[in-house]
This record gives C-alpha cells, structure tokens and sequence, in this order.
C-alpha cells in the first residue's frame, strides 16, 4: 500500500484531514448518544412486584387515587381500630424501585398506635400510571401530593410524612415547598442525591464517577436547578420537627447523609444498631423513635392549634428560628461530631 503524499507543508492531505475530523465528530456524536441512553436508562427504576397488602392485617383500608401533577398515583389509606385523641395521620413515601406494600412494616405499629396511614406507590412504582422517566422533582411532587391528600381527608389532624431512602430526600423537598405537614421523619434518607446516585452506580459494578458525565443529560429531564432539589440545603428551610434515622451498617446511603441532614435540620441523627438500609425499616428501635416522635408531634401541634385557632400545618410555626429549632426534633446537645463532607460531593450540584 503506498503511503498517502502529504501537502507541501508537511500536512495531510486535505480530503485525509476531513475525513479525520467526521470520524472524530462521529465518535463524539455516539458517545454522547450512549451518554443520554445511560441516562435515561438509570431515571427508568424498574417496578417491582408487591410483596405484602393490606389485606394481611386486621386494619379496614381504602383503595385511593391521587392525582400528581399528570400522573395518577395508587394508594392505600388505612384506618386504625380506634383512633387516639391525639392521633397524628401520617403518609410513608418509600425509596427508590420501592413501593407501598415495603412501607406496610412501618405502617402496622402505627396503626396499632391508633394513627391513620396512607401509603403509596410514587409515579412508575407499585401499581401507579408509568411515566418516561422518574427524577427526585418527581418523587417531591408525587409526596407533596400524597401530604395534600391526606390533608384533605384530615383537616383537623396534625401530619406527618416519612420517607425512606430517595423517599427521604422527596419529604425534605415536598415540606420545603409548602407541603401541608406537621413533621417530618428521614429514614436512610441521602443528603446529596448525586452522591447517592454515584453510590447507585457502584453497587451495580458501575463507576462512581460516571454521575458527572450523566449530569447534563439529567438537567433537562429534570426542569429545574439541581441546587433547589439538595436534601442537605432545603432542609435548613425547614421550620417543623425533624427526625432523621440510619442504620450503623447503611453502605448504600453512607452515615455521613444522616449526619450532614440532621446538623443542617439543627437536630441529632438516630443511628439504629446492627441494621443496613433496607432492615433499619424493620428494627424495633426505629419503631420506638417514630412512634415517641409521632405522640409528642400530636401533643405539642393539638395545644398549639387549639390556643392559636390555627389549623394543625400552621400550628407548630413560631416565625422565630430559634423557638422552631427547638422543636425540631432530637436535640444536638450530646450528638456526635458533626464530620462535613468533602466539598467535592457538594460540587456536583452547581
């Protein structure tokens, strides 16, 4: 094969040079078409199948519908046997690929408390419509209309949603966005969803770093800041009770989320002995903390609304930061160093 003749300045040929930069811009154009597919393919979860309802426990429950800004979502509203004078209504919003029947562990001894439970499967989750695609704005959306629901259904109770993983970081958003809640309860919640998803990634065999790359194609999806949807920002907002909740042996949402997100709330983060991310939800601790959570919420938001007139969303804020921190949840006198997180997990968002 004869070599090609270059140009009397040394360079490739003209016709060679062209044909060089298609193939670069080619390969560009693909890697970039793999990049959107990748992301795309990480914002599908795919359902899994329910593995408990409500018709294993001895609890009358009713089907719901809840419409959520163009999907619809499914639900199971469950009432208890009796109902406490100082009973606090309460949504669960489970994490990511999860679904209403994981949050019925956590729904039974609350009801068995004497509290109303509503739980539901977010967009593309459990039995509610699909969707193209499922973001965190998604996730926040679809609990700010589960809260708006159960308000509807309990006006004159005091309202607490809970979330579980990315359940977590969607009540911290939907309560900063004016949700109707009294409090709000984080279990294994992640304080920097980038980070979370990096973890995501890893646990699949997955490079870590391959979120930064997904970054530009997820803005889109997403139609809004990434920096208004940080868990560890917007829960500063926050002016109701916070409990955060982690499992010692959390490695799909490491400890320092739980820290990071209860230093943020002004509260003190629970850490549950000898359960990871999934099994805290089963611990009896964390049964213990809600249920003690839940009955001082219903106390302290029932004697304000009746000495104010307010309605239960409105009654347990002050206006002062310092009065309302108070309140927030478990004091930070006695919780242990707060450890910040490298600034390099933060950048992600900007």
């Amino acid at each position: 094969m004869q070599p090609v003749r270059s140009e009397s300045n040394g360079k490739p040929p003209k016709g060679v040079r062209w044909a060089r930069w298609f193939a670069a811009g080619a390969a560009a154009g693909v890697a970039v078409v793999a990049l959107d597919r990748v992301a795309r393919a990480v914002l599908r979860p795919v359902p899994q199948r329910l593995e408990r309802d409500p018709s294993e426990l001895p609890f009358p429950y009713e089907d719901v519908w809840i419409p959520a800004n163009g999907a619809q979502l499914r639900g199971w509203l469950l009432s208890p046997a009796r109902v406490e004078p100082d009973a606090v209504a309460l949504a669960l919003v489970h994490g990511w690929t999860g679904n209403s029947g994981k949050m019925l562990v956590l729904a039974e001894p609350l009801l068995r408390a004497g509290h109303p439970v509503l739980v539901f499967d977010v967009r593309r989750h459990g039995r509610s419509s699909d969707s193209a695609y499922v973001t965190v704005a998604h996730f926040r959306d679809d609990a700010v209309a589960a809260a708006r629901f159960l308000a509807a259904r309990y006006p004159e109770r005091p309202r607490v949603i809970v979330g579980h993983s990315l359940g977590g970081a969607a009540a911290v958003l939907a309560a900063a966005q004016g949700a109707p809640v009294d409090a709000v309860v984080l279990i294994a919640a992640p304080a920097d969803v980038i980070d979370a998803s990096a973890e995501w990634l890893r646990a699949r065999r997955l490079p870590g770093a391959l979120v930064r790359l997904l970054i530009p194609f997820w803005r889109p999806r997403v139609g809004e800041s990434l920096n208004g949807l940080a868990p560890m920002r917007k829960i500063a907002e926050l002016t109701v009770p916070v409990l955060v909740l982690h499992g010692a042996r959390d490695r799909r949402v490491p400890l320092w989320h739980a820290e990071s997100l209860a230093h943020a709330a002004g509260a003190c983060a629970v850490i549950v002995p000898e359960v990871d991310h999934h099994s805290v939800l089963r611990h009896p601790q964390t049964r213990r903390q809600i249920l003690s959570f839940v009955r001082k919420v219903g106390r302290r938001v029932g004697r304000a609304s009746k000495d104010s007139g307010a309605a239960p969303a409105d009654a347990g804020v002050s206006g002062d930061r310092e009065s309302d921190a108070r309140a927030r949840g478990p004091s930070m006198a006695g919780c242990a160093p707060y450890r910040r997180p490298e600034p390099a997990r933060l950048a992600a968002w900007q």
